[in-house]
């Protein structure tokens, strides 16, 4: 077996996935996992997720592109708890990096959606620069999360009678209504991934022609498309020609959800030429060839 030389990590808050590969490119290992947000997931179950996703793997070089990294110490920190399950030379980065590179692009505006949100392009100075996220308690429009708590919202603020949502809630969560489907959902290990759970729950029957899961999504996604927007103008659109690519999990929902978002941002819209675990991969090869 070829030794492992790169390890790459992609971690958000429905899960994180390893990639380990060898020099000469070889791939060694691709590994998946539970959550890991590091603003957000229980820092026992992130640190228990980690340590099951590592067991076995050594490298000489690994980059984590974890969501909710947020400051330096965040990064030091993060490092140093990795090097207790793999010992590595770690770079630590958010999310956002990895979507970012996977774009394969340097005229890229990344829009990311899946737990959580963000949009982030390269500067003149090839230095990532991104708006929104935040995470679920200030941010994360367009998210999963956001939509769920948006279509729950409906049955808690206003008792809205949605009833093909509530069926598909009675089934997930229990029958009796908005204070069991919550109850059952504060019990779980990430109540924010299962909020975005309820999310694509919405979202299926968006696209299934239910209006009232339809309207959600539009404004849910309407703040997405805005941020964008607002995204292109800050980094010198329309003088600067943009690319916008579609990265996360909840895009993956439903195909009513890139096809809303597009017609509401009135730009074409495309899918990344890699995965984002590739795109930490590229990341930990530029780290090793510095």
């Amino acid at each position: 077996m070829p030794a492992i030389t790169l390890l790459a990590l992609d971690c958000g808050g429905t899960r994180c996935r390893a990639l380990a590969q060898s020099a000469d490119g070889t791939i060694v290992a691709e590994r998946e996992g539970g959550p890991a947000n590091w603003a957000a997931t229980p820092r026992h179950e992130l640190q228990g997720n980690l340590k099951e996703l590592l067991e076995g793997l050594h490298a000489d070089v690994g980059v984590v592109c974890m969501a909710g990294i947020l400051t330096p110490e965040d990064k030091e920190e993060l490092g140093t708890l990795l090097n207790t399950f793999t010992p590595a030379t770690w770079h630590a980065f958010p999310d956002t990096e990895s979507s970012l590179a996977a774009c394969d692009d340097p005229n890229a505006i990344c829009v990311i959606s899946g737990t959580g949100s963000g949009v982030c392009s390269y500067n003149d100075a090839h230095q990532m620069v991104k708006s929104g996220g935040g995470g679920p308690l200030v941010g994360d429009v367009g998210s999963g999360f956001h939509t769920g708590r948006t279509a729950l919202s409906r049955f808690l603020v206003s008792g809205a009678e949605l009833p093909r949502l509530q069926e598909k809630l009675n089934a997930e969560y229990g029958n009796g209504g908005i204070q069991t489907w919550l109850a059952a959902i504060y019990a779980t290990p990430s109540p924010q991934t299962e909020i975005a759970k309820v999310g694509s729950i919405a979202a299926a029957l968006a696209t299934d022609g239910d209006e009232t899961c339809q309207s959600i999504l539009a404004e849910a996604m309407q703040a997405l498309a805005d941020l964008t927007l607002q995204h292109m103008h800050a980094q010198g659109f329309p003088e600067r020609q943009f690319k916008i690519y579609l990265s996360g999990g909840f895009w993956e929902a439903s195909p009513f959800i890139p096809k809303l978002f597009t017609m509401l941002l009135r730009t074409p819209t495309y899918r990344p030429r890699l995965s984002p675990l590739q795109g930490a991969m590229k990341l930990a090869q530029s780290l090793a060839n510095s």
